[in-house]
C-alpha cells in the first residue's frame, strides 16, 4: 500500500474515533479490563519462567543431539511444552529465538511460531471457560482440541516442509548466564510481551467497538467477525449468543487455535515469519480444532450435562473452581518437571 493511501485511510480512522469517541473509549476500557483481569494473571508468571529455560542455553543443547534421520526436529517437542506452559505469544517468541541463533530456517521457524502459538491452560482453565464463557465443563474438551491440533499442525509442517539436515548441530553453543541476569532479563522481556498483548487487545476491541456501531452484535456472524479480528473479544461475543454448548466449543475452539489477527500483529511484534505460511497453519488450524472439540463434546455428551456458572449460586461456583485448580498445579507440575530436565541436560553437557 503507498503511504499516501495508508495516511489517507488512517486519517479516516481518526476522524470516526472522534465521532464515535464514547463508544471507542468503553470499548477501550473493556479491553484493557479484559487483559488485565483474565490475561496478564494467567500468562505473565509461566512467560517469566519459560524465557529463563528459554535463555538457558538448553536448545543448542538439545540441538546437538537432534538425529539427523528425522523429519520433525527433536527440538520441537521441548518447545511445544514450553509453550503449552507460557500461551501466547510464546510461539513467536521461541521462533524468533531459533531463527535469530541459526538453530532453524526461517520457514521452520514460521512452522514453531505458527503452531506453538497457543493458549495456556491457566487461560483456558481461568480465564476463557470459567471468566468469559461461564462454562467449566468445556476446559476438557477445548484443551484437548487445541493441542491435539497444534501437535499435528506442527508434526504435517515439518513433514511437508522439512528442516535442511546440514542445520542440525551446527551452531555454537552460548553460554549460559547467570540466575540473577536471566531473572532480570526475563521480568523485563516478560512484561514487554504482556503491554504488546494488552496494546494489541486494546486496539482490536476499539475496532471491535467501531463495528458494533453499524452491524447486529447479537449475530453469530458479527461474532465471527470478532473473532477473525481478536480472539478474546471474539469469545466473548460467541458466548453471548445462543449456541448449544457443544457448538460453542467448537467455535471458541476454532477460534483460539486460529488466533486472530490480533495475535498475528502480536507474534510480528516478536519475529517476521512467513507470513502467507503462518497464516495458512492457523487457517487449517481452525476447523480440524473445531470437528475435534465438537466430537469430544458429543463423546462427553456436553450438551446435557454443562450448566451456565452465571445461574448457579457462589456455594456452587466455589465447588466448581475445582478444575481450574488441578489446571494449574498440573502446569506448575510441568513447569518443575521442565526445569529439573532442563538443569539435569545441562549439567551433562
Amino acid at each position: 500500500m503507498k503511504p499516501y493511501i495508508l495516511s489517507a485511510v488512517f486519517a479516516v480512522f481518526c476522524i470516526i474515533l472522534v465521532l464515535f469517541y464514547s463508544p471507542c473509549m468503553e470499548a477501550a476500557a473493556f479491553g484493557y479490563t479484559l487483559w488485565l483481569d483474565c490475561i496478564f494473571p494467567a500468562v505473565f508468571p509461566f512467560m517469566v519462567c519459560t524465557h529463563i529455560i528459554g535463555e538457558s542455553g538448553i536448545l543448542e543443547r538439545l540441538l546437538k543431539k537432534n538425529r539427523r534421520n528425522l523429519r520433525i526436529p527433536m527440538i520441537s517437542l521441548p518447545i511445544f511444552l514450553l509453550c503449552v506452559i507460557s500461551g501466547i505469544p510464546s510461539g513467536a517468541r521461541c521462533g524468533k529465538l531459533l531463527y535469530e541463533r541459526g538453530l532453524m530456517s526461517k520457514r521452520g521457524a514460521t512452522i514453531i511460531s505458527a503452531s506453538c502459538n497457543m493458549a495456556s491452560p491457566m487461560f483456558i482453565a481461568g480465564s476463557l471457560c470459567s471468566s468469559i464463557l461461564g462454562f467449566e465443563e468445556l476446559i476438557l474438551p477445548i484443551c484437548a482440541a487445541h493441542y491435539l491440533t497444534s501437535a499435528i499442525i506442527m508434526a504435517a509442517g515439518f513433514l511437508i516442509f522439512p528442516e535442511p539436515r546440514h542445520k542440525s548441530g551446527t551452531s555454537a553453543v552460548i553460554e549460559t548466564p547467570s540466575f540473577f541476569s536471566l531473572a532480570s532479563s526475563a521480568l523485563k522481556e516478560s512484561m514487554l510481551s504482556s503491554l504488546s498483548i494488552c496494546a494489541s487487545i486494546v486496539f482490536f476491541s476499539v475496532i471491535i467497538g467501531l463495528l458494533r456501531q453499524f452491524l447486529n452484535s447479537d449475530c453469530l456472524p458479527f461474532g465471527i467477525l470478532s473473532s477473525v479480528l481478536e480472539m478474546t473479544n471474539g469469545c466473548k461475543v460467541l458466548s453471548e449468543t445462543a449456541l448449544p454448548p457443544s457448538v460453542l466449543c467448537a467455535a471458541v475452539s476454532a477460534v483460539i487455535s486460529f488466533g486472530g489477527i490480533c495475535v498475528l500483529f502480536q507474534s510480528l511484534s516478536f519475529f517476521r515469519p512467513d507470513v502467507k505460511l503462518y497464516m495458512a497453519l492457523k487457517a487449517i488450524s481452525a476447523p480440524v480444532a473445531a470437528v475435534t472439540a465438537f466430537l469430544i463434546c458429543k463423546a462427553l455428551d456436553i450438551d446435557t450435562t454443562s450448566v451456565f456458572i452465571a445461574q448457579q449460586d457462589f456455594s456452587a461456583i466455589t465447588q466448581r473452581l475445582f478444575p481450574s485448580g488441578a489446571v494449574f498445579a498440573a502446569s506448575a507440575l510441568a513447569m518443575g518437571i521442565t526445569t529439573m530436565i532442563t538443569a539435569a541436560a545441562s549439567r551433562r553437557t
